[in-house]
């Protein structure tokens, strides 16, 4: 019997007309194809923060209910000014104990070169901070405009073949984590 992981994917901007949409939903896919996992997608649009909620998770049961309930998750993050968007940092904040112990791997969507990078160099410290787990897989979107055309990638193989190798490696750890959390009630 395989054991699935429940792999929560969490787009990390709510800008109307973004490209990291069409990543997320990518990846998504991708991951519900993959043996093994299960896959959910949360859009950030179809909740209605309210920024006085900073920091409690109550106020959103549904979101802290998909976050206690996956054993790892794919955080799909444009870079904004070297940066990352304050939707993503918000929807961390919410909860604290449902991300203990769990891992994250980060894709970086960016117009330019670097696909991201410098959003997740700065995103790394607030993971950790939330004891999740980062995986060494980041997924690099560079150039996105040029990637992505009509809402899917141009060079198909190429990026399904990236999303695999960091799916592969986020499973592992998913799987690796989740019997030890069980072990040790965390």
């Amino acid at each position: 019997m395989v054991l699935m992981i429940n792999i929560l994917i969490i787009l990390g901007t709510s800008r109307k007309k973004n490209y990291s949409q069409y990543v997320a939903k990518f990846i998504h896919k991708q991951a519900t194809s993959f043996d093994g996992i299960r896959s959910s997608f949360l859009n950030n649009a179809s909740f209605k923060f309210n920024l006085s909620d900073e920091a409690d998770g109550s106020k959103y049961p549904k979101l802290t209910a998909q976050i206690a309930k996956a054993d790892g998750f794919v955080l799909v993050v444009p870079e904004y000014h070297h940066g990352y968007p304050a939707t993503i940092k918000f929807i961390l904040d919410l909860n604290l104990k449902e991300y203990s112990h769990k891992p994250v791997a980060v894709v970086g969507v960016s117009a330019y070169k670097y696909g991201g990078a410098r959003m997740i160099e700065n995103l790394l410290p607030v993971l950790r901070e939330l004891k999740l787990i980062t995986s060494f897989s980041d997924l690099n979107v560079f150039r996105v405009q040029k990637e992505i055309q009509n809402g899917k990638f141009v060079d198909l193989e190429f990026w399904q073949k990236k999303t695999q190798r960091m799916l592969g490696e986020l499973k592992w750890m998913a799987q690796v984590f989740k019997d030890k959390r069980k072990k040790l009630d965390l």
